[in-house]
């Protein structure tokens, strides 16, 4: 079922594809729903289904059709040998569903190294792993000592490793670190 109105443009009717072709503009009301006959969409939706997308124009580069998205908030455990604390992550996706972009915003609890020196660790959900491996610096400050300096952050796969030193270096054992908020981005 459905309601159409259509005054005031110049409307056909492609003859390949069957599609209503206007000429002007057009204002919708509800939600859009492509690909189902779900009519529960939203208002001001776009719901878009079966392997459809977006493709936008582009200034010289290869168009890719974009067709997927996801938000999420993600809890990673980390450990500088004994204790672990827990970080959030704010984890999103978006692009080409086979080779989408993510994106993780961590914000990170203190993490205290075991006695002896070490460097942190934790580890990605499988859906999260990188295709290629990521290195950043970060800046992270030694609450025991009071100092802040920049350290390194390495995911190969699901596994992560925070080093004291852009090298990867270990933390001073029985030492509180606190890991400043930080992008990391990878496909």
């Amino acid at each position: 079922m459905y309601n159409m109105r259509i005054e005031h443009v110049t409307q056909t009717i492609s003859s390949d594809t069957g599609a209503l072709v206007v000429y002007g503009g057009v204002g919708i009301g509800g939600g859009i729903n492509m690909g189902s006959t779900d009519t529960s969409v939203t208002t001001g939706t776009l719901q878009i289904n079966g392997g459809g997308g977006i493709i936008f124009p582009t200034i010289g580069g290869e168009a890719t059709m974009m067709n997927y998205f996801e938000s999420k908030t993600i809890t990673v455990p980390f450990t500088g040998g004994d204790a672990s604390a827990d970080a959030t992550g704010y984890f999103r996706v978006i692009g080409n569903r086979s080779s989408p972009l993510k994106v993780i915003h961590f914000v990170f609890a203190s993490v205290t190294i075991s006695s002896a020196n070490n460097t942190i660790i934790g580890s990605l959900e499988a859906q999260y792993a990188t295709t290629f491996g990521v290195r950043k610096v970060i800046i992270y400050t030694d609450t025991t000592s009071g100092v802040t300096a920049i350290g390194s952050l390495q995911i190969v796969g699901t596994a992560i490793t925070i080093g004291s030193d852009v090298s990867g270096g270990q933390f001073t054992g029985t030492h509180a670190i606190q890991i400043q908020p930080f992008c990391v981005e990878y496909v």
